[in-house]
């Protein structure tokens, strides 16, 4: 399939999904895509032709020069390749933001400070890229991208490495005319064609700076070449000259070193760059060192502002314009509007640390460390604490909070670990505490909270406790409220323990389905959410005596005969049933005329609102808004249904959650569906010899298919599977053999299978991408079996209880990119062995609790010095 053909569904490289077209042009098009193995939308640049041998060539320079660098100021490069048809592709995060050259063609120049602000952290991303060997050679307004990141702050990256140059090596695509950026930013050496060196690219950013400040580049005639002769032979005008009124005399002479024409008088570093800068920002009394600590402009009490931006569709356009170079004409609608500050902030973003202060609740932007918690909090004086996704502060730097009256403290996606609760068990009037995806807590820490008099509502959905919680927080005198969701360590056998517990969330967690007895035994309990937990019908029996008042159910397993024995709640007022897909419109009024009349049910009555379910539960398709070729199919089917209401045309099909007759599939011997999701869905093993009739199907996913068993798998070896998913189901080694006779195969998911212990993976000759994520029956001596396969792009070892010496059994197998994040008895061994990894470009340590300093400086000494560049993620370099 040539690129031009790809469609909404489509897979490219057999990874990525394609959401829409987002712009085309005489180099290629970019795509915005799903990548199915990190889920998250990314962006797809294909290149038009490679018939260019040296386009061809500087395309893979760009890829591999930004790929190897990893900065928050730099355009991540998440992966490259070739396609099945051996069209060039280049795959990066899929950003919101405008350029540099649209902010100030449009609103005129920045203030002194933030120009400042902006230019050291292009030097910041810069110094990084210079230290790994890399020149950028194209700084311009136009590869400066301000960028709203999910959190609502903002950020900048540079962009457009495709002039790069890798210092290390021979680059033979230097020379006249080859590599000689922007003539308005160029430096007078890059313009004359001479070697270029670090200060090439500080001589543009000079310019940059100039451009900020003034609205121009310092030289800018009427053709490209006599604005190189102007580089090379013209004095730089002065910041007053091009910008008709004064400037501080450090910003002035700061400027004109940076333009020096020659580079012995320049900045000799991207670092000393930033030295001078925070001079000129220490001498200007208007202005703040920003990248030190991040501190925004100053508002009331000398506490800093917070400034939010909000994105418009152009700035989601424009970034993939700048960076993938895609002719803007093409794209239809207008690209002017601009993002918005409020009340006169400025409009770049928050760097360092940021308070930002709502009266008697305090909110942490930008980055935060522990030292910057005890620093800068000097005043306690609140009652609500935020600090929402800080992954650097640990926990030492709470200590402020002792001395604080926070009833709320907020610390979600946090990096703090168990040394946190020494500071929060002291809190005398906590109230809330919310550790929602704080992955490095345990229930050590957690236990410390045991002797707090005041807390009563903890939040722990997505941690790592256990069971181990229940008897020491049960002497919390005031918790009545608990959120478990997404704990699969947590079986609640010991909820009992819980005397005063009245609100119970444990959302995403089937382990609950043996111990639900225990809920009889919580006298208080009248709010029970237990959405998305594999519930069946029988499972309803055990709600009967409960004296509950509002009940969740949502997406779980159960139906209209089900759903019945909820009558005996007599205390209920709330009841949500929602994505129950096995539960028609005519369960539900039965069930209704059982109750209350006061009684809220979801979902309503009305079926306008409820397009999904059919009031006769009948087989039908829907297809969201939006989706091309993609359907969804609800109700009850039976084998005659499947030919008549999908024919040949659809091409990527899912069944919600249901009993499945899948012999009517047998008649579409002409589909052309590529995708089909079961996920969820009652079928057994018979049932998926019917699916061999499917001439073009590709992906298959089976996730949380409970009655598929290995002779399931068996069933589909002579399939030309790409990809197979299996999340949570009950496959042993034998499955994992069956699926290594698909020699088609390229993508398996194996994530949350207990059964499996890896004595097989050597039989995945074929496959490039394999997680076994949270498969908790993993035995890590298996490791060593992967040495069979000749190269895997990517591998998921994340949360199986890996120690030093299962990694040791791996040395030597072909992995690009490998994910070990949440061992905590993986250290620096492991790193050792990673660093010998030949093939390695990609490692996920987070969570790795024995790695040390040492360790890693020792990783990066082993790379480098072999002249490789391997990003190591969730460590600090």
């Amino acid at each position: 399939m040539s690129h031009s053909d790809f469609e909404p569904g489509d897979l490219i490289a057999d990874r990525y999904t394609v959401i829409e077209l987002l712009g085309k042009g005489g180099m290629g098009k970019v795509f915005r895509c799903r990548d199915k193995l990190l889920d998250k939308e990314v962006a797809i640049k294909l290149l038009l032709s490679v018939d260019a041998e040296k386009e061809a060539m500087r395309f893979q320079i760009e890829a591999k020069a930004t790929a190897r660098l990893n900065h928050p100021n730099i355009l991540r490069i998440l992966d490259f390749g070739q396609t099945e048809s051996g069209e060039l592709f280049l795959a990066a995060e899929y950003l919101k933001g405008r350029s540099l050259a649209s902010e100030v063609d449009g609103y005129g120049p920045y203030k002194v400070e933030e120009a400042l602000d902006l230019t050291a952290h292009v030097a910041s991303a810069l110094s990084h890229a210079h230290k790994n060997h890399v020149l950028h050679r194209d700084v311009k307004p136009s590869n400066v991208m301000l960028v709203d990141e999910e959190d609502g702050s903002r950020t900048i990256r540079l962009v457009d490495f495709g002039l790069a140059k890798v210092t290390a090596h021979d680059d033979r695509l230097t020379g006249t005319g080859v590599g000689l950026g922007s003539p308005a930013y160029c430096s007078p050496e890059q313009g004359d064609g001479k070697a270029v060196d670090e200060r090439s690219d500080i001589y543009s950013v000079g310019c940059l700076l100039f451009y900020l400040l003034t609205g121009h580049p310092p030289f800018q005639a009427d053709n490209p070449l006599a604005t190189i002769f102007m580089h090379l032979q013209k004095e730089p005008p002065t910041l007053a000259e091009k910008g008709g009124t004064d400037f501080p005399a450090p910003v002035e002479a700061l400027v004109a070193k940076c333009l020096a024409k020659k580079p012995s008088e320049r900045p000799q570093s991207c670092d000393e760059l930033i030295e001078l800068i925070a001079e000129a920002q220490r001498d200007d009394p208007d202005a703040e060192p920003v990248l030190q600590d991040g501190s925004e402009k100053k508002g009331p009490k000398g506490k800093k502002v917070l400034v939010i931006a909000a994105a418009s569709l152009a700035g989601v356009l424009l970034v993939l314009l700048v960076v993938f170079g895609i002719d803007q004409a093409l794209l239809s609608g207008s690209l002017t509007n601009r993002m918005l500050a409020h009340k006169g902030t400025t409009s770049n973003e928050p760097r360092g640390p940021v308070i930002v202060d709502h009266s008697e609740a305090v909110e942490l932007e930008g980055t935060w460390t522990d030292n910057d918690l005890r620093r800068l909090i000097k005043d306690p004086n609140f009652f609500q604490f935020m600090m929402n996704d800080q992954k650097k502060v640990r926990g030492d730097g709470l200590v402020v909070l002792e001395r604080s009256h926070a009833e709320n403290v907020d610390l979600k996606g946090s990096g703090i670990d168990d040394r946190a609760f020494d500071h929060l068990s002291k809190m005398k009037g906590i109230r809330e505490l919310i550790l929602d995806n704080c992955i490095n807590i345990t229930d050590s820490g957690i236990i410390k909270m045991a002797g707090s008099k005041s807390l009563a509502r903890l939040h722990l959905a997505g941690t790592r406790v256990t069971d181990k919680i229940f008897e020491p927080l049960s002497r919390c005198p005031e918790l009545d409220h608990i959120d478990l969701s997404n704990c699969h360590q947590v079986t609640g056998k010991s909820l009992g323990k819980m005397q005063n517990l009245a609100y119970l969330i444990m959302e995403d967690d089937p382990n609950i389905k043996p111990q639900l007895s225990v809920l009889k035994t919580l006298p208080k309990l009248t709010e029970l959410n237990l959405s998305n937990c594999a519930l069946g019908d029988s499972d309803l029996a055990e709600f009967k005596d409960l004296n509950l008042e509002s009940l969740k159910l949502r997406g779980n397993y159960i139906t209209d005969d089900g759903i019945i024995q909820l009558q005996s709640l007599r205390s209920l007022k709330r009841l949500d049933l929602s994505n129950c897909t096995r539960v028609t419109l005519k369960g539900i009024k039965a069930l209704r005329s059982k109750l209350p009349e006061n009684v809220s049910v979801l979902p309503d009555l009305d079926q306008a609102t409820n397009p999904s379910i059919d009031p006769a539960n009948k087989p039908h398709l829907v297809q969201p808004s939006g989706a091309h070729k993609f359907h969804e199919a609800f109700g009850e089917w039976r084998a005659k249904d499947i030919p008549l209401k999908i024919g040949n045309d659809v091409t990527y099909l899912r069944f919600r959650e249901m009993d499945n007759d899948l012999s009517g599939f047998e008649q579409l011997k002409e589909s052309k569906l590529r995708i089909l999701d079961l996920t969820k869905c009652s079928i057994r093993d018979k049932d998926l010899e019917h699916l061999k009739a499917l001439p073009n199907l590709e992906h298959l996913l089976l996730n949380e298919c409970h009655n598929i068993t290995d002779e399931g798998i068996g069933r589909l070896r002579s399939m030309p599977l790409s990809s197979l998913e299996l999340l949570e189901t009950n496959i042993t080694d034998r499955g994992v053999a069956y699926a290594g006779e698909i020699k088609t195969l390229r993508n398996l998911n194996l994530e949350r299978c207990p059964n499996i212990k890896g004595s097989t993976l050597g039989t995945l000759k074929s496959v490039r991408s394999i997680s076994l994520k949270d498969s908790s029956g993993l035995d890590g001596k298996n490791l060593g079996k992967l040495l069979s396969i000749p190269h895997i792009d990517h591998l998921g070892l994340s949360n199986v209880g890996l120690k030093d010496s299962d990694i040791a059994s791996m040395a030597g197998v072909h992995v690009r990119r490998i994910h070990l994040s949440n061992n905590p008895e993986l250290g620096d061994k492991t790193l050792a062995v990673l660093s010998a990894l030949k093939d390695l470009e990609w490692a996920e340590v987070s969570g790795c609790r024995r790695i040390t300093r040492k360790g890693i400086d020792q990783f990066y000494e082993r790379t480098v010095s072999e002249g490789r560049n391997v990003e190591l993620h969730g460590v600090q370099r």
